[in-house]
């Protein structure tokens, strides 16, 4: 029978080694939740556009800028946060689709609004007005201090959208202008294979042409209620 020195040191030795499993367990347990939290910190994206001195080698950054939102939205990832900072006015020219998450499009600075443009076209040059779109999940598409320029589609353009939303979207619109040019015939959103989209404005101005020009499609005084694919508005009327 083991002596109780023995007994003693056997049980010093269980607890020692115990105290092994134990730490080795937490140091992985804490490696594990360090890897989740940069996993997850690593789907908000802030990058900053600048059309006319930005440089799509850069990364990004508030000192070196991207150039175009393709290289922007190159930058995101699934069902993260991309926050595009326009540092300069942007002239739209290309469809793009976003990966599905939520897409901020904003001015580099509160209460200095970006003009942002899209290319007129004609049935000779493209069937659709340069628009953007999302995945078939759910995305959420933010202006803040934009100046949102609608463009001339010429007769027989099929598509005249602004966002074509895909899947199930939301629309939000703060502190921002809708000007349209004279001529111009461009819609701000339309529903293709679409589950449900939502559009809000918020201290954002528009002018009387703008009814008949929310959603592509529905006619200026319509009912919100009525639209099957719409979820929320807070427009009296479309």
């Amino acid at each position: 029978m083991a002596t109780s020195t023995e007994q003693i040191n056997t049980l010093i030795a269980s607890n020692t080694a115990l105290m092994e499993y134990f730490q080795g367990a937490r140091d992985q347990i804490d490696a594990d939740l360090d890897a989740a939290a940069l996993r997850v910190g690593d789907t908000n994206r802030l990058i900053y556009v600048d059309q006319t001195n930005g440089d799509d080698a850069n990364d990004g950054t508030v000192d070196a800028p991207v150039q175009t939102l393709t290289r922007a939205k190159n930058m995101s990832v699934y069902n993260g946060v991309l926050d595009i900072r326009l540092k300069s006015d942007y002239h739209h020219d290309k469809t793009l689709i976003f990966r599905n998450g939520q897409i901020n499009i904003r001015s580099d600075t509160g209460g200095v609004k970006r003009k942002f443009t899209s290319a007129p076209v004609s049935v000779d040059t493209a069937t659709s007005t340069p628009s953007l779109s999302n995945g078939t999940g759910y995305s959420m598409f933010l202006f803040k201090d934009i100046e949102l320029e609608m463009c001339t589609a010429g007769a027989g353009v099929v598509s005249k959208r602004l966002l074509s939303c895909t899947g199930l979207t939301s629309v939000m619109m703060i502190d921002c202008d809708i000007t349209l040019p004279a001529g111009s015939d461009q819609c701000l959103m339309s529903p293709v294979n679409n589950h449900g989209m939502g559009l809000g404005i918020q201290s954002t101005t528009y002018p009387a042409e703008m009814p008949g020009r929310w959603i592509e499609g529905i006619a200026a005084a319509t009912d919100p209620n009525t639209v099957r694919n719409l979820a929320f508005t807070n427009l009296t009327s479309l």
